[in-house]
């Protein structure tokens, strides 16, 4: 049983990423441990927000008063974060459910450790707690107490090549490089190489529910050229074997002629509503940015909103057939704030 400890938190993330090297690529941890150790609110906090990036997100503990995991049961700053991480591991459905299928089909786990895609950079090596989240995103969880002056936990992380944006902040991170980042309680450094996409379900759907959403909230991260393929079945039988499944291909061509692309989905479409909402989450560019949006042949009906703190735009589409094609074109100037 495991004890609930820092020391405890600081091993787990290294030893779920290496635990792929053997072929335990979905691996279950009791988050927040199971007993004995201490109680820190902080330590639990940290511990959910690493639970919700890793394979299997799941609160377990022996059944004491003391040991109990309920976010109702800790101080008001820890039950908030905690809540609102809890909600975004639903939201993440989408993105995992199709990393899960990938390691089914291509034998890519979920969670890999950085030397995997870079095998030849010392650092990726020297890195222990921090790995890749599937195709689009590096994690690496706090597993520190917090600084009592800066009031923020610490950690050390080692960039690839390319640019890179935190999810929760929206700043953009030059790559090449070994930075210390900080972080109150409310989020963790979770980054996304530029070019990346991450379809999420919209928080308004969230429920005990597992159908297909009939909102998806899709995050682009701009600067370079990516692509992502959404992938869904029934979630519950073995038809996808028969071709029972459907796929969304997402593309962001940004290099040549700036523009993303949601194409028709292929396949079973009867497994996913006819109709489906779109929120288009564009990180790093100006509320001037995109030039046209179109469904299909015509001009889609568009309500835009603007971070300006993040630099992020937002683009919503209202009950879109999924057999047209979303095409989103970007300014021919459009570059990276």
């Amino acid at each position: 049983a495991l004890p609930i400890s820092w020391e405890s938190l600081d091993y787990q993330p290294y030893f779920t990423a290496n635990a792929s090297n053997v072929g335990y690529g979905w691996w279950s941890h009791d988050i927040g441990g199971h007993r004995n150790g201490y109680r820190d609110d902080e330590l639990t906090t940290r511990w959910v927000q690493f639970g919700v990036f890793s394979p299997i997100m799941r609160l377990h503990s022996s059944d004491e008063v003391f040991t109990g995991k309920e976010p109702w049961k800790f101080c008001a700053d820890s039950e908030r974060v905690m809540r609102r991480f809890l909600k975004l591991r639903h939201q993440l459905i989408p993105y995992t459910y199709t990393m899960n299928h990938r390691f089914h089909a291509e034998n890519i786990p979920l969670i890999c450790p950085l030397y995997y895609l870079h095998p030849d950079a010392g650092e990726a090596y020297d890195r222990r707690n921090e790995y890749y989240f599937g195709s689009e995103l590096i994690v690496s969880p706090i597993t520190c107490h917090t600084d009592p002056e800066t009031r923020t936990g610490t950690v050390r992380i080692w960039l690839p090549e390319g640019q890179w944006t935190d999810v929760f902040t929206g700043v953009r991170y030059r790559g090449s490089r070994t930075i210390t980042m900080h972080r109150d309680i409310d989020t963790i450094p979770v980054l996304a190489r530029a070019g990346g996409i991450v379809p999420l379900q919209s928080i308004e759907e969230i429920s005990s529910r597992t159908d297909n959403p009939k909102h998806l909230e899709v995050c682009v991260f701009c600067g370079a050229d990516g692509s992502f393929g959404l992938y869904e079945d029934d979630g519950i039988s073995f038809d996808y074997k028969s071709g029972g499944y459907v796929t969304t291909a997402m593309t962001l061509d940004w290099r040549v002629s700036k523009r993303f692309v949601i194409t028709p989905a292929k396949g079973g479409t009867r497994l996913i509503p006819e109709k489906r909402s779109y929120t288009l989450r564009f990180y790093g560019i100006g509320a001037d940015a995109v030039e046209a949006v179109t469904i299909g042949s015509g001009a889609a009906d568009v309500k835009s909103h603007y971070d300006e703190t993040r630099h992020i735009l937002a683009l919503e589409l209202v009950e879109v057939p999924i057999t047209e094609e979303v095409r989103v074109q970007f300014r021919t100037d459009t570059a990276l704030l």
